[in-house]
């Protein structure tokens, strides 16, 4: 398995792409919108446009099988907190014929020698409090939760 850094080939992106906006339409149908890949295309060109993305690729038998998009962020100092640099992963999928061989522990491990690379001591991310699976696994990884997010629809 061949694990890639690119950050030219949005189409690929957005195609793959289509299983996770499926997934979160399927959670969250009043948020997310139906895959469509151009509004994905749009979307990854708005983050890439910015210079400061990289998606990770694994590549099994030459047929791409999940990615990882992080972040490079600087946080201005507060007068409450410290200015610092944190990765943020944005997006991470392996394709449903593929999980459970590891992958995903490759590209995770791939975006933390990334972090590291840049001198960058802190990795963030988030996931959607119904995916039980996503939860597990970055609390096998070491990740811990730092702060809680809650909604109240109001009409």
């Amino acid at each position: 398995m061949a694990i890639t850094e690119l950050t030219s080939d949005l189409n690929l992106l957005a195609q793959l792409c289509e299983e996770v906006q499926t997934l979160h339409h399927k959670f969250y149908p009043d948020i997310f919108k139906p895959y469509s890949k151009a509004d994905v295309l749009a979307g990854l060109q708005y983050v890439f446009g910015k210079g400061n993305a990289t998606a990770i690729v694994a590549i099994l038998d030459d047929q791409p099988v999940g990615y990882v998009i992080v972040v490079k962020n600087e946080i201005a100092e507060t007068p409450y907190a410290y200015g610092r640099y944190i990765l943020s992963v944005d997006q991470l999928l392996v394709l449903d014929g593929y999980r459970g061989r590891g992958i995903g522990n490759l590209l995770m491990e791939r975006a933390e020698a990334f972090a590291l690379e840049h001198n960058i001591a802190r990795i963030e991310l988030s996931h959607w409090a119904e995916n039980e699976n996503a939860a597990a696994f970055f609390m096998g990884h070491g990740y811990s939760y730092t702060s809680q997010r809650m909604f109240k629809l109001v009409r």
